[in-house]
């Protein structure tokens, strides 16, 4: 098929773009323990990454879920990587981490990014062409079946081209978008024989469960990939697995974030990343601090405070919620700008605040920094 050769160069693409990446980490650390451009001789070992991204079913691979395309993406990757580890290790007959091997690590931290990212890509640009996607069939032509081939025919990325719909109710119509309406549901195993389509879709969710059950063994069984679509319309969630009840189909998820080892991960990254990227900002902030200095006398950093109307600092903690009035504040600011204006001191860039009571003008030089001198309620 078309669409198989167009992911298998996805993929090439993808696994020689980490070995590139991987290189290209280690050769920034230092240029003369690695050669980048060595990454390319390399290539022999991409049929191994075919080989296994075929034996884990990722050709297409449509049928499958968007983590755990990812999870097999991840395992396929780890194989292949530490198969060239290993390779390395024989031929050089000396086990040692060398700037190779590890070149070769960071190669797999990004092939878990990079081939899904470059399928997808492959998924936009080929998605409206005619070979495009795996012919499907509908069974059921009523309101949930419809939902389906519409979204399947506005997202065609997705990779399924409905091709026809079958159906019992004569009140179904012969045709909807383009599709063939059939009725008679007993027609599914001639379809998947003579037209050589091994995909279909259940889209019955209000039927008993004994029709249910009858049309998928008696009519469904024939093709080969099938999904039955539950009465979960609107219920999406990524990490959703299938899990079986003794035959009760239940919708499986688990809240990460709830396990105490999870939140304890996530704070340690937030705490290492609060302070790489504070160390990363300090040069920016301290320039701003400087020019904040040139720019405004008093201290760069102040505390949030408001103002009585007689001119004194309402701390928090003062008599009273501080927070909750604002008149004292608005007071005090005006208050301050008559004063100021009474010594005679220049007064430019004024800014008129209008609604609010006893304001007529603020001004400072310039504006913003009269806000950042006596600090906002």
């Amino acid at each position: 098929m078309p669409m198989v050769g167009a992911f298998i160069v996805a993929d090439l693409v993808a696994a020689m773009v980490s070995f590139g990446s991987g290189f290209f980490i280690v050769n920034t650390y230092d240029l003369d323990i690695i050669n980048f451009k060595s990454f390319i001789t390399y290539w022999p070992y991409l049929p191994a990454f075919l080989v296994i991204i075929y034996i884990f079913r990722l050709y297409p691979g449509l049928n499958l879920a968007h983590a755990e395309e990812l999870r097999r993406f991840a395992l396929t990757s780890f194989l292949t990587h530490n198969g060239i580890i290993l390779s390395r290790i024989i031929i050089s007959k000396e086990v040692s981490l060398d700037p190779y091997s590890i070149a070769f690590m960071l190669s797999w931290l990004c092939s878990i990014i990079y081939f899904p990212l470059f399928r997808s890509i492959v998924r936009r640009i080929f998605q409206n062409r005619s070979w495009w996607g795996i012919h499907i069939v509908i069974f059921g032509a009523g309101q949930t079946g419809k939902l389906m081939a519409d979204r399947l025919i506005k997202k065609p990325f997705l990779g399924y081209r409905p091709v026809l719909f079958l159906d019992d109710d004569p009140a179904t119509g012969t045709e909807y978008a383009g599709i063939p309406i059939i009725h008679g549901l007993d027609l599914g195993p001639r379809v998947a024989a003579e037209c050589k389509i091994d995909t279909a879709i259940v889209a019955m969710p209000g039927i008993s469960r004994k029709s249910l059950g009858t049309i998928v063994a008696d009519y469904v069984q024939s093709f080969r990939y099938y999904t039955l679509i539950p009465d979960y319309i609107g219920v999406t969630n990524l990490w959703m697995s299938i899990k079986d009840f003794d035959g009760v189909l239940g919708l499986y998820t688990v809240q990460s974030l709830l396990l105490p080892i999870n939140r304890n991960l996530k704070r340690v990254i937030d705490l290492v990343l609060s302070v790489v990227g504070g160390i990363l900002l300090l040069p920016f902030l301290s320039i701003i601090a400087v020019l904040i200095k040139i720019d405004s006398p008093g201290p760069v950093f102040t505390g949030t405070i408001g103002w009585e109307k007689t001119g004194s600092p309402l701390w928090p903690g003062n008599s009273g919620p501080w927070s909750s009035t604002p008149k004292k504040c608005f007071g005090g600011y005006s208050t301050l700008t008559r004063r100021e204006s009474s010594n005679g001191k220049r007064i430019k860039n004024c800014m008129t605040i209008p609604g609010l009571p006893g304001w007529e003008s603020f001004c400072a030089r310039p504006a913003w920094t009269r806000f950042r001198r006596y600090g906002m309620c």
